[in-house]
């Protein structure tokens, strides 16, 4: 025996029906919300990153084995390289580097520049000269422009006229 619940409905005679008219102003209406939505999408990507790590990727390859002996040269070295970023009081967000030869021994006289890279928007990076503070110490202002978050520290080391040590680290800025 069926259950009288099974035989109740509620379906009330006398609705609008549904015509082909109906069905293609939904269809448009569908379709036309995703089109709409993906041109905005592509626009705001477009706009945000470029794609591009560098400008010719033939003539970055083309220096890749001097790059690969400027990496062992520096593992060589053994420099312990210590790197602190922070907002200061006045705001202006500085990386202060210790940097020791494999003896522990402070190194001196090196210069060098340092840039603080946002993710996907290179034109909000931002750079500065690595300025000897002390024996072994050195500093990089970068201003204020450089928002919390996340960030990538590129920074090249160099005595006289040499790139000694070179590095990217992530960093998070306050």
């Amino acid at each position: 025996m069926s259950s009288p619940d099974r035989l109740v409905s509620d379906y009330v005679p006398g609705g609008r029906p549904l015509t082909g008219r109906k069905v293609l102003l939904i269809m448009v209406a569908f379709f036309g919300v995703i089109f709409v939505m993906n041109v905005f999408l592509l626009k705001v990507a477009s706009t945000t990153f470029r794609g591009l790590e560098t400008e010719s990727a033939y003539r970055a390859s083309q220096g890749f084995n001097d790059t690969l002996a400027a990496s062992a040269a520096q593992r060589e070295r053994a420099w312990a390289v210590d790197v602190r970023v922070a907002r200061r009081a006045d705001g202006v967000v500085a990386a202060s580097y210790t940097v020791a030869d494999k003896d522990g021994a402070p190194l001196t006289g090196l210069a060098g520049t340092a840039r603080l890279a946002a993710p996907a928007d290179t034109s909000r990076d931002a750079e500065g000269v690595v300025v000897e503070t002390g024996p072994g110490t050195y500093e990089v202002l970068f201003g204020a422009e450089p928002t919390p978050g996340r960030w990538t520290l590129v920074t090249e080391l160099s005595q006289g006229g040499d790139v000694l040590f070179r590095s990217r680290n992530r960093m998070l800025v306050d």
